[in-house]
């Protein structure tokens, strides 16, 4: 990823939209939720609506930057796990940053090629300095950010 030392204001990019919560669905029965902390400038992890906490340090996970990457999938013959289309595939998804989000396209060549993500004009998205987590959810699934 390209990191910027400075925070990123997505708030003036194309298909901004205010982002406070953002519930991402993984079927009937999971989901996970970020609230945005507009006076930490983090986004706190939720899980199935309770706070994710380390099991270690006993503190909320967070993080500066979200991205949702959106995946074409097949479920394998075991009728359990998933076969996710990554590689030598490209999609859509969002940068989340700040309380704002913006549409991203990725691209991902092959297996030991690393996935691009780009604003919606091309250009490499640059994320805030600090944590990033990358939330890969098929197409099928919901996506709420508001």
């Amino acid at each position: 990823l390209n990191y910027n030392t400075s925070d990123i204001d997505l708030s003036k990019k194309e298909g901004a939209t205010v982002a406070n919560n953002i519930e991402i669905s993984y079927g009937a029965s999971f989901n996970t939720t970020f609230k945005y902390d507009e006076e930490n400038k983090i986004y706190n992890r939720f899980q199935n609506r309770e706070a994710n906490i380390d099991y270690t340090t006993k503190e909320q996970f967070n993080t500066k930057n979200i991205i949702v990457q959106k995946v074409e999938y097949n479920v394998c013959a075991d009728n359990y796990y998933w076969d996710l289309h990554l590689e030598g595939n490209s999609g859509e998804g969002y940068f989340i940053s700040n309380g704002y989000s913006v549409p991203i396209k990725w691209s991902k060549q092959g297996r030991n090629d690393k996935t691009k993500y780009t604003y919606l004009d091309g250009t490499q998205i640059e994320v805030s300095d600090g944590r990033t987590y990358i939330e890969v959810q098929t197409t099928n699934q919901t996506l709420t950010i508001n």
